[in-house]
């Protein structure tokens, strides 16, 4: 009897202590970042590296040619007692060009998130200005973008981007076909062309 009446003291003993256990997990998957890892763009001021991934024709290719051309000529001639002459001037312009746009377009530019949503969406915006050959280009790109979008590596593709606003422009002439000629500028200043 003196077993029992320990063992059963034992076991109130052990149901008065115990009582609920609750663990909280200390892993947040929205939060988590690795400690060798890039730091990836959550909050306002941070930047993302936007890989511009389009094919939607914006790949610049041009095709052009100009021909110009002064003609002189002339011509005397004697009939009986008769002399004729006569000059004539030509000038000509043969222009065959054709521009061509055809669409292929592949950048990494930097993005600056700028704005962050009540769902958590980012507003992102950023702008690469080059200078190729002498051709001014600006690449522009904007628009929306979750979290889950950006790599661990911080780079996000722009075919994530909702509302995206992706610009692509150049200044100035592609090549030398394209620049009018001596003759032909001169002839325009005065009003031939």
């Amino acid at each position: 009897m003196k077993i029992s009446t320990t063992y059963s003291v034992v076991v109130l003993m052990l149901l008065s202590i115990s009582t609920t256990v609750v663990s909280e997990n200390l892993y947040s998957e929205s939060t988590y970042e690795s400690l060798v890892s890039d730091h990836r763009g959550l909050i306002i001021g941070d930047t993302v590296t936007l890989l511009i991934v389009e094919n939607s024709r914006a790949r610049s290719k041009t095709d052009a040619s100009l021909n110009e051309s002064i003609g002189l000529s002339g011509s005397i001639g004697q009939t009986n007692k008769t002399e004729i002459g006569s000059v004539d001037l030509g000038v000509g312009r043969n222009s065959g060009a054709s521009t061509q746009r055809e669409g292929q377009m592949s950048a990494r530019i930097t993005v600056v998130i700028e704005e962050i949503d009540a769902a958590g969406k980012l507003y992102v915006k950023g702008a690469q200005e080059l200078m190729v050959n002498g051709e001014k280009q600006l690449i522009k790109a904007q628009g929306w973008l979750r979290t889950e979008d950006i790599s661990a590596n911080n780079v996000a593709i722009s075919t994530r981007l909702a509302n995206a606003n992706i610009e692509y422009s150049g200044f100035g002439y592609g090549s030398d076909t394209e620049k009018p000629g001596l003759v032909h500028w001169m002839l325009s200043k005065i009003g031939l062309i």
